[in-house]
């Protein structure tokens, strides 16, 4: 299986999943409770319209109602300061790493990942960017860095990532 194929293939159980613009955004909003010198704030749960109507090209559409149960949330985002502490302390992997690639927003890509071969838009995804290299410490691909960003919200994180953060 050619690297597009794989590429289209994740796109779409993101897709399918509803989590491909929020899997950036997880380790956000996932809380970290086992920190105590971090404030958490106790989110009721409820039923809110997610998604959208007017345009479905990222998979949002259509809109609709969606149940969530009550959760923890951080007062603050979890930094690359932060990420880098437990990466440090607990030697894990990210699944980005893993994966030796992740998705960066067409806009945030620098010219030459835009240009590179490697670099995959896909018809249903086209405001993301396969970029191969991209992870929590070279957000864009391999021509970024996290100096001088240390204290920026960590990005590239999955589900799986931000539970592993948590139980730390």
């Amino acid at each position: 299986m050619c690297i597009r194929d794989r590429y289209q293939r994740r796109v779409r159980g993101l897709l399918r999943a509803r989590a491909m613009v929020r899997i950036q955004l997880v380790l956000l909003l996932v809380a970290h409770v086992a920190r105590s010198e971090m404030e958490h704030l106790d989110m009721p749960g409820g039923t809110f319209r997610m998604g959208t109507d007017t345009d479905g090209k990222d998979g949002e559409a259509p809109s609709r109602m969606t149940q969530v149960k009550r959760f923890h949330l951080d007062a603050t985002p979890v930094t690359n300061s932060d990420f880098r502490g437990f990466i440090r302390a607990t030697k894990y992997k990210t699944e980005a790493e893993e994966f030796g690639w992740s998705f960066v927003l067409d806009m945030l890509a620098s010219t030459a990942m835009k240009d590179s071969p490697e670099t995959q838009k896909l018809p249903d995804a086209e405001h993301w960017l396969a970029v191969v290299g991209a992870w929590w410490r070279q957000p864009e691909g391999p021509d970024s860095t996290i100096q001088g960003r240390e204290n920026h919200p960590v990005v590239h994180g999955a589900l799986k990532d931000a539970r592993r953060y948590c139980a730390w």
